[in-house]
């Protein structure tokens, strides 16, 4: 029986060290026991640039294969792409081999199910768990068959399709692929529209050598910076390794976070679709709640994590979702997130409108002061959060607890804390009426936080 560690089945993915945790022998049994727990017939197969990803996805496949599995492999692209593929060809079983946004040392397996239904820690992962690390599965009589296919240019002018490119203005933007998989992709896409395009990282390269693929962390973003700046650009977009979230640097060579950039695309998508409803996340939801009301949408809220969000949106048949994470989760995406077509709004947007970018994202910086996400080593998360709660019931306040707590006094100030799923942290989230304010409540929910 292959050694498996437990640790490597997430919350809304299979991901973990190469070769220590995932390598060439363990990915064969995950794969068979992904058959085993989803018995697809058909499944797509995208890997990402890493050395580990590289070095294992020969044996999923196989594995794949044995279990009886027919097998179209698309070459290195991005996670999207699979979501695309699932939803346009009616695939039982979707597979991206990513790390996604880790360091180099990282692969995994991103899944999704017919529909682009995702597998996650509360649907069918536990199973696929229990089957890795537990059966000797058989292999089945009839080997499926494999192919390749080539769906590039197919996929490019999907994406292209939400967007007019006649609106996008011939700007100056500066793009980092940070080496990962979505250059190719953003050759295709932003070279066909009217755009002068600084290109940074575009070739791939599994050891990333000039930073990780992670936008969300500002060290990543030097190079995109200095880039708009010393080309006069209009901004910058990063992507991160697997391409399905992205990231903005605005014309001043300020980076913005997703909580900032949801109103612009909220407001997108509601004078596209009027009085249509939008799913957000409880970490922070001022500015995202008045710009649906102002646009007389209806805001949906949601459990964070893509499955959660996915199912609301399906439920409620709305046209968009976000997180302040950077996924950005569109209907006419086969309810999935995507990282390009984002970046194609945004550019769309601007493209309508006689003002810059810093200008947008300054304006909605000044009206709505936030922490950040403040991430807190703790003993016993649960335990703490039972001590927030009992000390903010003690004074009055009401907890709201559909994801973590949540605590609000009017429009004054309003906090999230919530338990990480993967590490020992409790994330704190506040937002308040002054950045004073913020910083108050900040303080006097850490002081509990780490005497306790």
């Amino acid at each position: 029986m292959t050694n498996i560690d437990p640790a490597i089945f997430k919350a809304l993915d299979i991901r973990g060290l190469y070769p220590s945790q995932i390598n060439e022998s363990n990915s064969y049994t995950i794969a068979k026991a992904v058959c085993y727990v989803l018995k697809p017939r058909r499944a797509v197969v995208s890997k990402d640039v890493r050395l580990g990803s590289d070095a294992v996805y020969k044996n999923f496949i196989e594995g794949l294969l044995d279990s009886g599995c027919d097998v179209d492999f698309i070459g290195e692209m991005t996670t999207d792409s699979i979501y695309f593929a699932v939803g346009k060809y009616d695939y039982d079983l979707g597979i991206a081999i990513t790390g996604s946004h880790n360091p180099k040392e990282y692969t995994g397996f991103k899944i999704t199910k017919k529909g682009v239904n995702p597998v996650s820690g509360d649907g069918e992962m536990p199973q696929i768990k229990d089957s890795a690390m537990s059966l000797d599965i058989e292999r089945k009589e009839t080997k499926g068959t494999y192919k390749e296919l080539d769906i590039l240019e197919e996929y490019a002018n999907f994406v292209l399709s939400f967007v007019d490119a006649a609106k996008i203005k011939p700007l100056k933007i500066a793009v980092d692929c940070g080496n990962g998989v979505s250059g190719a992709l953003a050759e295709r896409v932003f070279t066909s529209l009217n755009l002068n395009v600084i290109k940074l990282f575009f070739n791939k390269d599994g050891n990333f050598p000039n930073h990780i693929p992670d936008p969300l962390k500002e060290e990543n973003l030097k190079s995109l910076k200095e880039a708009v700046l010393q080309n006069n650009c209009d901004l910058g977009i990063a992507f991160d390794g697997d391409g399905d979230r992205m990231m903005i640097v605005d014309d001043k060579g300020n980076s913005t976070n997703g909580y900032y950039l949801m109103p612009i695309l909220i407001e997108i998508m509601l004078l596209k679709y009027p009085r249509s409803k939008i799913v957000h996340e409880p970490r922070q939801i001022w500015a995202i709640v008045d710009t649906i009301r102002k646009l007389y949408g209806t805001a949906v809220i949601s459990k964070t994590g893509h499955s959660f969000i996915k199912e609301v949106m399906r439920k409620n048949d709305a046209v968009f979702g976000g997180e302040t994470s950077g996924h950005f989760f569109y209907r006419d995406n086969f309810y999935a997130d995507n990282g390009i077509i984002s970046a194609l709004l945004i550019l769309e947007y601007i493209g309508t409108r006689d003002i810059k970018v810093s200008e947008i994202l300054n304006h909605i910086r000044a009206s709505y002061p936030t922490s950040g996400e403040i991430n807190n080593k703790v003993d016993n998360a649960d335990s703490t959060l039972e001590i927030i709660k009992t000390h903010f019931l003690k004074l009055g306040f009401l907890i709201d607890e559909l994801d973590g707590i949540t605590v609000v006094n009017n429009r004054e100030w309003r906090f999230n804390l919530r338990k990480s799923n993967t590490e020992p942290l409790v994330r704190l989230n506040v937002e308040g009426k002054t950045k004073d304010i913020v910083d108050k409540i900040v303080k006097e929910v850490l002081d509990l936080v780490i005497s306790n």
